[in-house]
């Protein structure tokens, strides 16, 4: 979603169901930004962190994923160099014929 201001994002935080279930300090905090209309509040909130087993869980899963979109990439550079080849050799055979 693209909001032009924060009134937009505001009103579409108020009107969402899943934001009405927030505790009351994360409200609180919500909406002392919007009556004052700034961020600097958002120094005093207090955001969970997942545990540290937990986050070495995400790392690895982050890292396997990583090397899955390397092996990718080499495929698509290896498949880039294939195709160029064979225009090549198809272009080399029709002007010599």
């Amino acid at each position: 979603m693209d909001f032009k201001n924060l009134d937009e994002y505001y009103e579409y935080l108020e009107n969402d169901t899943n934001f009405q279930y927030l505790d009351l300090n994360t409200y609180k905090y919500i909406t002392a930004l919007r009556d004052n209309n700034s961020f600097t509040i958002f120094k005093e909130l207090v955001i969970g962190l997942p545990s540290i087993k937990e986050q070495k869980v995400i790392v690895q899963k982050v890292e396997t994923l990583m090397q899955k979109c390397n092996a990718l990439e080499q495929e698509i550079t290896q498949s880039e160099q294939h195709a160029n080849m064979l225009i090549q050799a198809v272009l080399k055979e029709a002007f010599e014929k």
